[in-house]
């Protein structure tokens, strides 16, 4: 059978083998791609290279509702790589956060998807690499806090 990424992005709650997340990592990469090209901005080693990281994260792991971004058992996702925010984007974009078609305003002025990710225009938890910076062996710089209420302060 072969699967298509639509098919695939229709099937909103269940889990994908790793087959099915190198497909749908592929072609997040291409729409990030699409995107800085068609902007004319933005980082692409950084964002290209968390991937297959992020789609594992916002398609198999991560528990969240994109109709509550502030629901109080939702997991968190700490960004310190603010070049790879166009990853970030395309994961929220994707997962329904946002609609997909709104990546064409990334790095336009007085728009959400600014090319560092803020919270409070995006109403998702993360920390801009500005505020908190952790360097993981490999390069990734990405925490994930499954349901961590000790690090629910103030608006986050």
């Amino acid at each position: 059978m072969n699967t298509t990424v639509e098919e695939l992005l229709s099937q909103k709650e269940r889990k994908f083998n790793a087959k099915e997340l190198a497909l749908l990592a592929a072609y997040f990469r291409s729409v990030m791609f699409d995107t800085l090209h068609t902007r004319g901005t933005g980082h692409w080693g950084g964002a290209a290279s968390s991937a297959e990281l992020t789609t594992c994260l916002y398609f198999n792991r991560l528990t969240i509702k994109s109709d509550d971004p502030q629901w109080e058992d939702r997991d968190r996702v700490v960004l310190s790589k603010g070049h790879a925010s166009i990853n970030l984007y395309t994961m929220l974009a994707h997962r329904g956060f946002f609609p997909i078609e709104e990546l064409s305003t990334f790095r336009t002025l007085n728009t959400r998807l600014q090319g560092h990710p803020c919270m409070k225009t995006l109403l998702v938890w993360i920390c801009p690499q500005e505020h908190w910076v952790m360097d993981f062996p490999s390069g990734w710089e990405w925490l994930w806090l499954h349901g961590s209420q000790e690090s629910n302060t103030g608006p986050m």
